[in-house]
């Protein structure tokens, strides 16, 4: 890519950017077509695709193939990490996704997908002390705020701990985890985070309505019950442009 045609797709993005943050585009309206965008500004078409891009990845717009470019609102989902374990006096998991949703102004839902018995994943294995291969319950999960799927949840539990109950059936789990380990006379004492920014895959592409060239965040959640036993992971592939993390931690 030479100088000139990133000046271009700068200069085409700033100017965007600005009409964005004016209100010329209010949140929720459509950009210009990417043919209108061309002959009023006097570039190319790889010019404009390339500067609806950066916008994209700077989370002001969304876009996908065969469809226009809409201007997205300034709302993030701001996750703490304290805030998926916090639970109840009864033990149970206090905050669900609708609820994270609408404190965050926002309407929450969410889609089962694979709920049951899967083969255990390699790293998956690895993590729950299992074979690759060796059955394991899986719980995927599209979560969605305001209509759009922003994260891919995928909970992975033992046998041991999930068969027979509501983690393996295609419903709400009042309590969530919490609740399910309370029954199993477990409670989770420890839990590792590891958050990469992976080039998101073909199926992540196509359910989060991205391409290859949007950033994700991958969060990887690892619960041990007592003498280091893990009795559950959590998958999550969130959108980079919806999504901040934020940790407050204790200092040692």
């Amino acid at each position: 890519m030479d100088d000139r045609h990133v000046k271009r797709y700068e200069d085409l993005a700033a100017t965007l950017r600005r009409r964005i943050e004016d209100g010329t585009y209010p949140a929720g309206s459509q950009l210009p077509t990417v043919q209108q965008l061309t002959e009023e500004h006097g570039v190319a078409v790889v010019t404009v695709q390339a500067a609806l891009r950066a916008l994209r990845r700077e989370g002001l717009v969304d876009s996908g193939q065969g469809r226009r470019s809409r201007v997205l609102g300034k709302r993030v989902i701001i996750s703490h990490s304290a805030s998926y374990l916090a639970q109840d006096g009864d033990g149970r998991q206090s905050l669900t996704w609708a609820q994270h949703m609408a404190s965050l102004g926002m309407r929450g839902d969410q889609i089962l997908g694979h709920v049951g018995e899967a083969p255990a994943p390699e790293d998956i294995a690895e993590h729950l002390d299992v074979e690759p291969g060796d059955p394991v319950i899986l719980r995927g999960r599209d979560m969605i705020a305001d209509g759009e799927v922003v994260e891919l949840a995928d909970s992975w539990y033992p046998l041991g701990i999930a068969s027979g109950t509501g983690l393996a059936q295609r419903r709400l789990v009042r309590g969530g985890l919490p609740a399910v380990l309370a029954e199993r006379g477990l409670r989770a004492v420890e839990v590792e985070e590891i958050v990469t920014s992976p080039v998101p895959g073909p199926e992540a592409c196509e359910r989060l309505r991205i391409t290859p060239d949007d950033r994700v965040l991958c969060k990887v959640r690892v619960y041990y019950a007592e003498e280091g036993r893990a009795v559950a992971v959590d998958v999550s592939t969130m959108r980079a442009d919806r999504h901040e993390l934020r940790y407050r931690l204790p200092v040692h």
